[in-house]
């Protein structure tokens, strides 16, 4: 079905975009492309483009200039270390500050966000008469806020970080409150905004909006037989992750013949909590930059998280054919078929995590089944469809029967 015409898009990023890229930055340059396709793209905004050469150069702005914004990231790190300010909040504004101000956000008709922390550029729109949209990648960062602070107080971790860092929650707020729409991936996230005293009307359901390579993300063919049962999380570690609960479940089972490998960086106080668990069965590679590898050696993959909208992980391991133990708090725990091709449990419930493991240990050849069925599952969410779906979304929010009658799904 043929899009309907609009206006041209801009689409704004704090994002560094790369053709390689996965992730948010990946889902930004595949809207990219079909807007450039249709003859509909006004101009990319983000921090910086590499080795995008599928679309003109011209198309992307980094206001300021890439060599300015270096240098005023360095300027800003020796400042934040030295005085022990929040570095990511204030580059955050500074290139807001940047945005709003630029040449290329005055020539816009539509905006679509697909970062938050954009207060400035939004108001900036609202003044000129034009739409923004946020596509919301995010929880609700009140709501993150909540889930954080009772985590850290489940746990007893002197925990702080974006999550919590109130002036940057109070600042992301502020731009979905200025945004004339905000586009939700998952019910959870729905969710999250309403409770929050958001309007239904200005809450777009999205359906199709989580995408996968399934070319890069494979089943390893192999006949060897393993020794020993392998569970797996990927991230970077912080309390939002529900670290503490996998932990406390996998030590209370004490499995025979079993690993836990946490991969990924991990924040300061997620190593002390580790460290007093003290597990003889869990492998800390740190960062990886060969995530495929850890998949193909999972028998099962695990998602604890307590506020999380898209651990992209969920549909990484799914395409590699590694089933899925899911937290209810993870948006992304939509697409997995209780059972069937993975599992999702009560987020804060150590005994239905502790269940969720054992069964996977005790039935290694169900969960091949169930592994197959994961890789079918995410040979659904394709990138393309999701651009299709985004953009398509966008298109009806602006029509103005739409905005007339008030269709809001």
């Amino acid at each position: 079905m043929d899009v309907p015409q609009v206006s041209k898009i801009t689409l704004i990023t704090y994002l560094d975009l790369k053709s390689v890229n996965s992730g948010p930055a990946h889902s930004v340059m595949v809207v990219a492309r079909r807007l450039f396709e249709e003859g509909r793209l006004r101009c990319v905004i983000c921090r910086g483009y590499h080795r995008c050469n599928d679309l003109p150069e011209q198309l992307f702005r980094t206001p300021p200039n890439r060599i300015f914004h270096k240098l005023s990231n360095r300027i800003i790190s020796l400042l934040c270390r030295r005085l022990r300010l929040n570095q990511r909040l204030i580059s955050e504004r500074l290139f807001d500050y940047c945005v709003s101000h630029s040449a290329c956000l005055k020539e816009t008709d539509i905006a679509l966000f697909f970062k938050p922390g954009f207060y400035r550029s939004t108001r900036m729109l609202n003044k000129m008469g034009k739409t923004g949209i946020a596509w919301a990648s995010i929880l609700h960062p009140e709501f993150n806020l909540q889930q954080f602070k009772k985590t850290v107080a489940t746990f007893n971790m002197d925990a702080d970080g974006p999550y919590s860092d109130k002036k940057r929650v109070e600042y992301i707020s502020n731009f979905y409150e200025a945004v004339n729409y905000i586009i939700v991936e998952s019910n959870l996230a729905r969710d999250s905004f309403i409770k929050l005293g958001f309007s239904k009307r200005r809450i777009y359901r999205l359906n199709g909006g989580f995408s996968i390579d399934c070319q890069k993300f494979k089943p390893v063919k192999t006949n060897l037989q393993k020794k020993k049962f392998s569970a797996l999380h990927i991230s970077h570690m912080s309390a939002i992750k529900g670290i503490g609960y996998l932990l406390d479940a996998w030590q209370k089972l004490g499995l025979p013949q079993s690993e836990l490998a946490l991969v990924g960086d991990c924040d300061l106080e997620i190593r002390r909590l580790i460290d007093r668990y003290q597990l003889q069965s869990l492998i800390m590679p740190g960062h990886v930059t060969d995530t495929l590898s850890w998949y193909q050696w999972a028998d099962v993959f695990v998602s604890p998280s307590v506020a999380d909208n898209r651990p992209n992980t969920i549909l990484e391991s799914m395409a590699t054919g590694v089933p899925v133990i899911a937290s209810n708090m993870c948006g992304l725990s939509e697409v997995i078929s209780n059972g069937v091709d993975g599992f999702v449990y009560q987020f804060d419930s150590i005994d239905e995590l502790k269940e969720c493991i054992t069964w996977c240990h005790r039935n290694p050849h169900k969960l091949k089944e169930m592994g197959k069925a994961a890789r079918e599952k995410a040979e659904r969410f394709q990138r393309e469809d999701f651009a299709h779906n985004i953009i398509s979304a966008v298109s009806e929010l602006t029509e103005p029967s739409f905005v007339e009658k008030g269709k809001l799904p």
